[in-house]
C-alpha cells in the first residue's frame, strides 16, 4: 500500500518510520503536492533491486522463459531421474 506524506511530516517522523512501516508499504513523500521520494523497507528495496537485476540480464531471462515454457508443456525431468543420472 502506498501512503502519501508531506516532506515536512516525513522529516518529523523519520526516526519512527522503521517501526511502523510494513514490508509491503511505501511512503510517497511529497513536496508542494508532487511526489519527490519513495520511502520503503530495506527488504522491499532489496527485492526490487534483485528483480531489476534479473530483468536486466538477457541470458538469465532467456533461461527463465525457457524454463517456464518447459513447465507449461510438461517437459520436465523428475528429481529422481536427475539424481540417478548424476550418480
Amino acid at each position: 500500500m502506498v501512503h502519501t506524506m508531506p516532506i515536512s511530516r516525513t522529516r518529523d517522523k523519520l526516526t519512527t518510520l522503521p517501526g511502523t512501516l510494513k514490508t509491503s508499504d511505501t511512503i510517497a513523500v511529497t513536496s508542494r503536492g508532487k511526489r519527490v521520494l519513495a520511502v520503503m523497507s530495506w527488504k522491499k528495496y532489496d527485492v526490487i533491486r534483485e528483480t531489476m537485476s534479473i530483468l536486466g540480464d538477457p541470458a538469465l531471462m532467456r533461461s527463465l522463459k525457457r524454463s517456464l515454457r518447459e513447465a507449461r508443456t510438461g517437459s520436465l525431468v523428475s528429481l529422481a531421474k536427475v539424481a540417478k543420472d548424476l550418480g
